[in-house]
């Protein structure tokens, strides 16, 4: 798996494409939203996710979230 900071993910690949977002924010185990959503890292202060293509946008594994250090 290739690591890449979050500006440099690369576009325009196969869907099912898999990548190391090195300042991508994860989840920190936090929930809110009255319980019905999890609580990213700060802006800024990402610590890295694993992440797939879907030929569009690159997504958290294993859930719908787009990634962001933003």
């Amino acid at each position: 798996v290739t690591a890449y900071p979050f500006a440099a993910l690369p576009t325009g690949l196969s869907a099912g494409a898999v990548a190391f977002c090195t300042n991508g924010r994860a989840f920190t185990g936090a929930v809110g939203g009255g319980g019905t959503s999890m609580t990213l890292e700060g802006s800024g202060s990402g610590t890295g996710v694993l992440v797939t293509y879907n030929g569009t946008d690159w997504k958290i594994v294993g859930t719908n979230v787009t990634v962001s250090a933003v």
